[in-house]
């Protein structure tokens, strides 16, 4: 096989390419943590929030959901206005392209006996919960 010297510039270049992609792709990770950490910051009935994501049942990209305990416990709030708030908290202080699929108002969260967020329980109940749902 030869090699000409155009096709080595070639191949360099796209080694540098990919290298780039893999760093963008590195910084544009943000943990749950993090999302969390706005969407308290989004509106200030809230106590505390709680950021999972999603497989679909379909496949592709997972989707994010965020779990959010109000302060009032009793008093109703609406879900699609709070959506609104995480959204654009998310889009302004961490990453334009998140996108929430979901948002659900619970009364608390499981929890460990060192108090920790079971989120592996909040996954499983929201994809049981989502599985049921009708698609019409």
């Amino acid at each position: 096989m030869v090699i000409c010297p155009g096709k080595i510039f070639f191949l360099t270049l796209l080694e540098g390419h990919l290298h780039i992609l893999q760093f963008i792709n590195l910084w544009m990770q943000t943990s749950s943590v993090e999302i969390e950490r706005v969407c308290n910051r989004a509106d200030e009935c809230l106590l505390e929030t709680a950021a999972v994501s999603i497989k679909p049942s379909g496949g592709g990209p997972e989707h994010l959901a965020i779990l959010a305990v109000l302060k009032d416990r009793s008093a109703q709030y609406d879900v699609n206005l709070l959506k609104r708030k995480f959204q654009t908290a998310i889009q302004k202080n961490l990453n334009p392209l998140f996108k929430v699929s979901y948002v659900k108002v619970v009364a608390e969260f499981p929890r460990t006996a060192s108090n920790k967020l079971l989120r592996r329980v909040l996954r499983d109940q929201l994809a049981q919960e989502l599985s049921n749902r009708s698609k019409l």
